[in-house]
């Protein structure tokens, strides 16, 4: 869901399950569906630009119990 607010723009955070592809790059659509994966962030992107597919985001895929970055960390 987005909201505007005063000239920002903000998007609701959304809880994903990537356990299976932990550790890896992952890219994803706004339904939360992986489309394509990686060890490699730059083989994710070459995957992901020969897909049909709008709206990816690209993102590594957490491993449980390891600290989450946010922002530029």
């Amino acid at each position: 869901m987005d909201l505007s607010l005063e000239g920002y723009d903000v998007t609701m955070v959304r809880t994903l399950d990537l356990r299976r592809w932990a550790g890896q790059w992952v890219a994803v659509d706004p339904d939360g569906h992986v489309h394509a994966s990686a060890d490699e962030l730059s083989d994710v992107i070459a995957q992901a630009e020969l897909l049909d597919v709008d709206d990816l985001e690209i993102m590594r895929a957490p491993v449980p119990g390891e600290p989450v970055v946010f922002g530029l960390g």
